[in-house]
Order: C-alpha cells, then sequence, then structure tokens
C-alpha cells in the first residue's frame, strides 16, 4: 500500500530495475551481487547484511566481493 510502489512511482522503479538489471548483465553478475557491491562502495560506515537459506546464494554473495564499480558506476 506504500505509495512507492503505486502508480506513477512504481513505473519509476520498474525503469530503474530494468538499468540495474542492465549494468549487472554488462558486468556478468546478478542484480544482487551488483546491490550488494554499491552498498560496500558507500563506505566504511555501510556494511550490507544479505540473508539467505541457500548456500549457492551465500556463494553468489560472497563473490560481489570481487566485483569494481567505476566512480560512474
Amino acid at each position: 500500500f506504500s505509495p512507492r510502489f503505486q502508480g506513477e512511482n512504481f513505473a519509476k522503479n520498474l525503469l530503474l530495475v530494468q538499468q540495474v538489471q542492465a549494468l549487472a548483465a554488462e558486468k556478468g553478475v546478478t542484480a544482487g551481487q551488483l546491490a550488494l557491491v554499491w552498498v560496500l562502495a558507500q563506505g566504511d560506515c555501510l556494511i550490507p547484511i544479505p540473508g539467505t537459506k541457500q548456500r549457492k546464494y551465500l556463494e553468489e554473495n560472497v563473490a560481489a566481493l570481487e566485483v569494481t564499480l567505476s566512480g560512474e558506476e
């Protein structure tokens, strides 16, 4: 019921999702990995705490440490 996810905002959010997915595809990573590395790039004061129940996703999350972003990205 949040306005952030309804009407015109929903369309804007979908556009952002497409952009994240496109950048992730260019880098050969998942959108989740890209999100983790982006949070890590924000500085030492932020620490992502991803949750998972499956080993394959844990390994995917750890692999995000190998991804680098340019200043523009």
